[in-house]
């Protein structure tokens, strides 16, 4: 991945959904990774005003397009 993302970017998943702002980024094994790290950002959203949070794989995440939203 070319972009290094930092804590407080604006984020959204590659597949669609929300704008997400991360919050930490982790170093971890990855659970279907056969005992190798990967790069996770914990990010927050709000859902009907309830905060939600999710860890999800550096890949999987890119920056929204500023048209689109």
């Amino acid at each position: 991945m070319d972009k290094k993302f930092e804590i407080g970017d604006v984020v959204e998943l590659k597949s669609g959904g929300p704008n997400m702002t991360i919050t930490r980024i982790i170093n971890k094994f990855h659970p279907e990774g056969a005992g190798e790290k990967a790069m996770f950002c914990e990010c927050v959203w709000f859902v009907d005003k309830i905060e939600r949070t999710h860890e999800f794989v550096l890949e999987s995440l890119q920056t929204p397009d500023p048209i689109k939203n």
